[in-house]
């Protein structure tokens, strides 16, 4: 175990992508793969958040990109 990761952390949030992926997409392509899977990270990383996640996507979406 390293910090609060382990392998119950790793199989429970795959446990949740896997019929989040499903139920909203009907087909996965692996291009897209990645994509999905930084969303739901972020979804994921952001349900304790104070501010609302809509508020905290918009107030991100006007951030320069960083290169």
């Amino acid at each position: 175990m390293i910090g609060d990761t382990h392998t119950n952390t790793t199989e429970g949030f795959f446990g949740h992508v896997k019929p989040a992926i499903r139920g909203t997409y009907r087909k996965v392509s692996h291009h897209w793969l990645q994509g999905y899977l930084n969303e739901f990270t972020w979804r994921r990383n952001a349900r304790l958040l104070s501010d609302p996640m809509f508020r905290e996507l918009v107030a991100r979406s006007t951030e320069p990109i960083e290169s």
